[in-house]
C-alpha cells in the first residue's frame, strides 16, 4: 500500500483552514450576533450536471453562460436576529489584508483529482479567460460582485470590524491557482 503524503498534508491543511475559519465565526457569535454561513450559488442557463459539462456542453462558448433567475448572492456568517445585519468574518488580523486577498470563489473552478481528468488546463484556462472578458464587458461580474458585496455590512476580523466603505473589491483571474489551472476570485483588501 502506498501513502501519498503530499495528499494528506493538502487534506489537513484544508480541514485546519476550514476548522480555524467556523472557530473565529463561533468566536465572533456573540453580543446578538449568530453563526449562519450563507454562501453565493451561481446557477447558469446551460445544460450539465456539473460546470465542467456546462463548458463542454456549450461548446466551449463563454456567452452562453447567462445566469438564472433563481441564484443566491448573499455571502455571510454571522447575523443579528433583532437588526438583520450581516457580517462576514475572515480570520485575519486587519494589518494582514492592506494587500488582495481572496473573498470568494463564486465561479467555476477546477479544485479535485477527478477533475483533472475531464478537462485540459489550457482548454479550461483559454475558456476562463474568454469567459472574464466575456462578462467583465456584459457587466456581469461587476453584478456578482456588487450584489454579494453588499449582502453584508463588512467583515470581522480576529481584531475587529471593518465596515464595507473601509474595504476594496475586485474580480480577477488568479493564475494557477491548483495545479497550473486558472480562477475568478473576488479578492478584498483594507483601505
Amino acid at each position: 500500500m502506498t501513502i501519498n503524503f503530499r495528499f494528506i498534508i493538502i487534506v489537513i491543511m484544508i480541514q485546519s483552514r476550514v476548522r480555524a475559519g467556523k472557530d473565529m465565526e463561533l468566536s465572533a457569535s456573540k453580543d446578538g450576533w449568530v453563526r449562519k454561513s450563507t454562501k453565493p450559488k451561481l446557477k447558469w442557463r446551460v445544460e450539465g450536471k456539473n460546470n465542467i459539462e456546462k463548458i463542454k456542453n456549450s461548446g466551449y462558448d463563454p456567452t452562453k453562460f447567462t445566469i438564472l433567475e433563481n441564484i443566491t448572492l448573499n455571502k455571510y456568517d454571522i447575523y443579528n436576529p433583532s437588526t438583520n445585519k450581516r457580517r462576514e468574518v475572515k480570520s485575519y488580523n486587519i494589518s494582514e489584508v492592506s494587500k488582495w486577498t481572496l473573498y470568494s470563489e463564486p465561479y467555476f473552478k477546477i479544485a479535485t483529482k477527478l477533475q483533472l481528468n475531464k478537462i485540459t488546463t489550457d482548454t479550461y484556462n483559454d475558456f476562463l479567460l474568454r469567459f472574464y472578458t466575456y462578462a467583465n464587458d456584459k457587466g456581469l461580474l461587476k453584478f456578482i460582485q456588487e450584489n454579494m458585496v453588499s449582502s453584508n455590512e463588512g467583515i470581522v476580523f480576529k481584531d475587529g470590524f471593518v465596515p464595507l466603505e473601509k474595504i476594496e473589491f475586485r474580480t480577477f483571474i488568479a493564475e494557477r491557482q491548483w495545479k497550473g489551472y486558472n480562477r475568478i476570485q473576488i479578492q478584498f483588501r483594507v483601505i
